[in-house]
Formats: structure tokens, C-alpha cells, sequence
């Protein structure tokens, strides 16, 4: 079971190295780009979860989806305050 939520883990990481390669370029700010970066991990993590085989792999999957949102949440608020900044 541990190894089978190991390989689980493994994949969602194989998957973020993929996301993390997606374009960005639409970002206006580094924290912007942080913060799609998040969003594209939390949904890779989301459908990592979905094909778990074990419900102990998708509830761990799933945590952590729920966390990388909350941070890419905190992320575009503050690249909506730089851009704020960088308006005036």
C-alpha cells in the first residue's frame, strides 16, 4: 500500500514537471506567473487524485491540491497589488 501511494506520489510529480513547462507567458508580473504555475499544479494534482487507485493516495492527492490552490489564491492577490503598484 505505502509503495503504491510512493508510485501515486511519483506520477503527480512526473505530471508538475510537465505543468510547470506550460506557457506562462500571459504573465505580467513573476508572481503572476507564480501563481498560474499553482494553479496549473493544483489541477494536475486534482486529476492525479481522481486516478489514485487507493482512497488514503486521493485524499493525500487531493490536500494537496487544495493547498497548492490556497497559494495560488495568495499569489494572484498579491500580483493584483504589484500591478496595482506598477499602474500608478
Amino acid at each position: 500500500m505505502r509503495k503504491l501511494m510512493i508510485l501515486t506520489a511519483s506520477t503527480a510529480a512526473l505530471a508538475l514537471s510537465a505543468c510547470a513547462q506550460e506557457d506562462t507567458s500571459g504573465a505580467e508580473t513573476e508572481t503572476e506567473m507564480q501563481a498560474q504555475e499553482a494553479e496549473m499544479e493544483a489541477d494536475q494534482l486534482e486529476e492525479a487524485a481522481d486516478e489514485a487507485p487507493t482512497e488514503a493516495g486521493e485524499e493525500m492527492l487531493d490536500e494537496q491540491a487544495d493547498a497548492m490552490e490556497d497559494k495560488a489564491d495568495v499569489l494572484e492577490e498579491q500580483a493584483d497589488e504589484e500591478e496595482g503598484a506598477l499602474a500608478q
